[in-house]
């Protein structure tokens, strides 16, 4: 897993590589673990990087928890923990876009 900032904490980008650990909660079972180990590992110094996904905030309102989709393609939560970032300026230079091509047809 590796998640890249455009800016960081000294004003130039942060680059989060080799995760020591992800954190990860698919099912709502599975969120307070979660929550406990980056706690843990923010408490223990350790950077996290990552996301939460918008079905996350169907747990946070109970009238919306019935609600919550059963069938999702990402976690609810994931997170690297990191020992630090690489703190790395956006290389720079010349950019262009290309014509545009398809990769489905209409039909699809």
């Amino acid at each position: 897993m590796r998640i890249r900032f455009d800016s960081g904490p000294s004003e130039i980008g942060s680059d989060f590589r080799a995760p020591t650990e992800i954190i990860s909660a698919q099912t709502t079972a599975e969120l307070p673990p979660a929550l406990a180990r980056l706690d843990k590992a923010r408490h223990d110094g350790f950077w996290l990087a990552g996301y939460t996904s918008y079905e996350l905030g169907y747990l946070f309102e109970p009238g919306l928890l019935p609600r919550l989709p059963a069938q999702r393609r990402l976690p609810l939560l994931q997170f690297g923990v990191y020992d630090q970032p690489r703190q790395t300026a956006l290389a720079t230079g010349t950019a262009e876009l290309s014509q545009f091509t398809p990769l489905w047809d209409p039909a699809a």
